[in-house]
Formats: C-alpha cells, sequence, structure tokens
C-alpha cells in the first residue's frame, strides 16, 4: 500500500477535484478510485499526474537545505551567554554535517572549548566547561518560503521533532546535551497546496 498525488490537470469545478490523495496498491487503483469518486465528463483520471508520495528522510542528501539551527546558552540567571546558528546548505546537508558545524560555531565561542557532536546527540558544553548549570535551548526552523515576486510567505514555525532531551541546569561540572532525531526521522513537508473552489 502506498499514497498517491493525483493531479487531474485540467482545473478544478465546482465540487469537482482537480487533486486527490489516494491510497493503494499501485498508481493503475489509485486512478481508478480517483475516476469512481466523480461521475460526468471530468471523472476520467487516466491521464491524470501521478506521483507516489514517500517519507523525506533526513538522511536524504539535501532535504535539510535550508534548515536553522539556533543553540542558546543562557546563565542560571537567565542572562544569554552565547548563541550561534547554523543553516544547513548543499555541502552540510546531513544530521552530523550539522552537528559537526554547530561544534566548530559553539567551540569558537569565549565561553566553550570542549563541544562534541557524537551518535546523534550534541554536547554543546562539556564538564570542563563548567557551565552544566546554564539552561540550554535549542530551536530548529524550516527554510524559508519566498513567492514568485520574492516576498516572504512563510512564518517562522520552530519544528519539534528536531529537539529531542535536553540535558541542563545541572551542577556547574556537569555538561549541556542535546539529541538530534536519528537519520530515519521523516522530514515534515508539504508536498501540496490544495485550494476549494467556491
Amino acid at each position: 500500500m502506498a499514497l498517491f498525488l493525483l493531479e487531474h490537470g485540467e482545473g478544478g469545478g465546482q465540487r469537482m477535484a482537480d487533486a486527490m490523495v489516494v491510497s493503494a496498491a499501485d498508481a493503475a487503483d489509485a486512478k481508478a478510485i480517483a475516476k469512481n469518486q466523480y461521475g460526468g465528463s471530468r471523472s476520467d483520471w487516466s491521464n491524470a499526474t501521478v506521483t507516489t508520495l514517500a517519507d523525506i528522510l533526513a538522511s536524504t542528501a539535501s532535504t535539510l537545505v535550508g534548515y536553522k539551527w539556533t543553540v542558546s546558552v543562557d546563565t542560571p540567571a537567565g542572562v544569554p551567554l552565547e548563541e550561534v546558528t547554523f543553516t544547513a546548505d548543499a555541502t552540510d546537508d546531513q544530521l552530523d554535517e550539522v552537528g559537526a558545524a554547530l561544534v566548530v560555531l559553539l567551540n569558537a565561542t569565549a565561553s566553550i572549548a570542549a563541544a562534541a557532536y557524537t551518535a546523534n546527540v550534541l554536547t554543546v558544553a562539556a564538564i570542563s566547561d563548567d557551565i552544566g548549570d546554564h539552561t540550554l535551548r535549542m530551536k530548529v526552523e524550516p527554510p524559508v518560503i519566498n513567492d514568485a515576486g520574492g516576498e516572504r510567505k512563510s512564518g517562522n514555525e520552530v519544528m519539534p521533532g528536531f529537539v529531542g532531551t535536553i540535558v541542563d541546569e545541572g551542577i556547574a561540572g556537569a555538561v549541556l546535551t542535546v539529541a538530534f532525531p536519528i537519520d530515519g526521522y521523516v522530514v515534515p513537508t508539504v508536498i501540496r497546496d490544495f485550494f476549494t473552489n467556491s
């Protein structure tokens, strides 16, 4: 069983879909059940464009391009101490590469010298950094989407699934860590927008 996106290609009409998402064994069955959905002259979906929908994994090349990571450390009093940001690009577009890039940025700050990334866990500060009692935050934002005129049309929502368990606010001589998702993490993706004709 798979999910298929069918696009009719002739434009929607009143009470008539121009696209569907269908669950079926194969593309032929998907077209058949789409044809069954409506009667009339537009019920022929035999020439519809069919796209098999599959999970888009974080391990797939270029999937993470444009995603932005922000890692922040605040003092026990709530005062910002350090903050670094990294946006994945065509060179660093895998979780391990993002983690490694964040390590470089963190170790370049005044307060951190022993950041590391191993087995999907980012150690933001090691015991030797002596800031284990601080607060650690990480947020991940999806790529900015611009319309044809270049104006931003997307929001800046934070993707919660990218941020795993955070270890912080212990004793000074402890670590600050945050877990990344596994390489098989399914990246949230909008496949197609659907608009209803009035």
